[in-house]
């Protein structure tokens, strides 16, 4: 008979055993197989305090006014995935998000271990000012159909961001009938990221996810934005408050 004493480092042997081969296979699937790829997921989500974003839904923003957003949508560009080689893969070169009914991207790329997100936010300065809409594939981004109001006809370039929706500026039984609409572009607030994250890709295919916390749109403390007071911008007929908001604007996403 074995005694229960006994137990414990044949337990502790066998927990050993099992960790280190759990850890050896860990290592060896982020290991670069040559011409073996594999596939990744980038998947655009909108959230306000930690919840899936509705569009429509009512809102209470730091001021204390009821709110309902109506309208999100961005440019995305330029959005890569970078080895711990320094190689770096393109997912997507230029993609207007609509959060009403948002897209993802899966691109293959080679198996192995991986550690930068890149993208940046607005369309790059090179395709955004003198040119023509019109000379685009419809289902191209930024072609008349694909940029669906997100190019300035007046001003020749495109709306990197719009975020509008409608609000009570004057009591609890009073109507949601008080518009905010941010809608900035210009190549000067033109931003880009540069994540840092671990991923080993393998086999299976591995998802980000990209957030963006809209109820941070609106700032706290000394960048925060009354939209009883400023609640317009068409970027040129209010730079202050366009750099204001897309300030908070980049600080809210998150990658995962």
């Amino acid at each position: 008979m074995i005694r229960k004493a006994h137990l414990k480092p044949l337990l502790t042997w066998k927990t050993s055993l099992f960790l280190f081969l759990i850890a050896a296979l860990a290592l060896s699937s982020c290991e670069k197989e040559e011409e073996e790829d594999s596939s990744i997921r980038v998947v655009p989500r909108a959230f306000y305090n930690n919840e899936p974003l509705e569009f429509g839904a009512l809102y209470t923003e730091n001021y204390g006014y009821t709110f309902r957003i109506d309208g999100f949508k961005t440019y995305l560009s330029n959005v890569s995935i970078e080895d711990e080689e320094g190689n770096s893969y393109l997912i997507r070169g230029i993609s207007l998000i609509d959060f009403d009914d948002p897209s993802s991207w899966v691109v293959e790329i080679p198996q192995g271990k991986y550690s930068k997100f890149n993208f940046s936010v607005g369309v790059p300065e090179n395709l955004n000012k003198d040119n023509d809409p019109a000379a685009y594939e419809n289902n191209h981004p930024l072609s008349v159909y694909g940029s669906a109001g997100m190019f300035w006809s007046w001003n020749s370039g495109y709306i990197f961001t719009k975020f509008e929706g409608k609000a009570n500026l004057e009591g609890e039984d009073t109507p949601i009938i008080d518009p905010f609409a941010f809608h900035v572009g210009e190549d000067f607030l033109y931003r880009s990221h540069e994540e840092n994250i671990s991923i080993c890709l393998g086999e299976d295919q591995q998802t980000i996810y990209l957030d963006f916390h809209t109820d941070q749109f609106l700032g706290s403390g000394q960048n925060s934005i009354d939209i009883a007071t400023d609640n317009i911008t068409h970027t040129s007929g209010n730079v202050e408050l366009a750099e204001r908001f897309v300030s908070n604007f980049n600080n809210a996403i998150e990658v995962n």
